[in-house]
């Protein structure tokens, strides 16, 4: 849902502020002012603003820089979302650099560490839409190492960050290091998965430096992958056991099974995949099947096989993939013993359970 992953980042960055702000200051009146009007809007109308928002009103007693930097990040907002409407340009580079040049002289004023993180995090997203093939790169990266990078995993700017320095380099280091922030930058896969070239990933793994980066290759790559995945859902189950993206993996490949097995049978279309497949294939309806059906029990064993490297909460959507599964493949008795084990599940979610009582 597009909206949910727009709202990520907006729960974070307003959880931050409150360790700055307190929190007595209503969630209300920080979201008004970061996500409820533009530049224009905040400029035109800052005197009332500073008299009725409970979160200007309290920076305006911090003071310290935090007024100006609200100025700052506005700016910084409209000059990253606005386009050229006649397409000549991305963005306005000249307004980018003259913010970049105006937030350097703000950020060696700041004191206060997520005062300083906070410039920073506009200067390395403002870096990233500056890039211009006709001009040298703005330094976004000893910024981000010395304002941000101390701040790993206590801050959802740092791996946002990251996101956008990665997205200024060159492949294969690009996506490499997509996999290295993957994990950490919840509000940016989505994106990072649109981006991602997935064709490459065999040329990228022995580039890899770690277990966990191996494995999120293979998690970009099959998130948008139509075929088979079963091979890279066990070499990524190897590499990092209990992984949190194998759930939703597997329910992706027990989807693709169900349409490939009855699909054809079912309705007047075919499995979505015909739109991928090359149609000089030397391979029967039947042989198709056949393999299909081999792949699904291939599939439910692998479930049976990490069921127990994960924890109890992620259990109850395992074994109703293998059960549905069951139900796919015409095994209505095993389907059935597995459905009754899901709903006397006291850790099977609501819509799990569901599920089950369907099947």
């Amino acid at each position: 849902d597009y909206e949910e992953i727009t709202r990520l980042p907006y729960a974070a960055n307003i959880a931050e502020w409150h360790s700055v702000i307190g929190d007595d200051v209503p969630d209300d009146a920080i979201e008004q002012v970061l996500y409820g009007m533009d530049l224009s809007y905040f400029e035109q109308h800052i005197d009332s603003l500073k008299r009725s928002n409970a979160f200007l009103r309290r920076l305006e007693r911090l003071n310290n820089g935090w007024p100006a930097y609200i100025a700052f990040a506005k700016r910084c907002e409209q000059l990253v979302n606005s386009e050229d409407p006649w397409d000549f340009i991305a963005h306005d580079g000249n307004g980018i650099r003259k913010a970049w040049e105006s937030g350097t002289k703000e950020l060696k004023r700041a004191k206060h560490p997520m005062l300083r993180a906070r410039y920073a995090f506009q200067l390395v997203r403002l870096a990233h839409y500056a890039h211009d093939p006709e001009r040298p790169d703005l330094p976004a990266l000893p910024i981000y190492e010395k304002d941000l990078a101390p701040l790993k995993g206590r801050t959802w700017m740092e791996a946002s960050a990251a996101f956008y320095l990665a997205g200024m380099l060159e492949n294969p280091q690009r996506d490499l290091a997509f996999a290295d922030c993957f994990q950490r930058a919840t509000d940016k896969r989505f994106r990072m998965v649109q981006l991602f070239r997935g064709s490459e990933v065999e040329n990228y793994l022995p580039l890899a430096t770690s277990d966990t980066q191996r494995a999120a290759l293979l998690i970009m790559r099959d998130l948008q992958h139509p075929g088979r995945a079963l091979e890279d859902l066990e070499r990524i189950a190897a590499w990092d056991p209990g992984n949190e993206h194998l759930p939703l993996l597997l329910a992706r490949e027990v989807n693709k099974l169900e349409d490939w097995l009855l699909t054809p049978d079912l309705t007047e279309y075919g499995p979505e995949i015909q739109k991928w497949e090359n149609e000089e294939d030397e391979v029967t309806p039947d042989e198709l099947v056949r393999a299909d059906q081999d792949n699904l029990h291939r599939v439910q064993a692998f479930i049976r096989k990490i069921l127990p490297t994960f924890e109890a909460d992620d259990k109850p959507l395992l074994l109703l993939l293998d059960g549905h599964l069951s139900y796919v493949a015409g095994e209505h008795e095993r389907c059935m013993t597995i459905m009754a084990a899901v709903e006397a599940d006291g850790n099977a979610p609501p819509k799990v359970r569901a599920q089950a009582r369907l099947d």
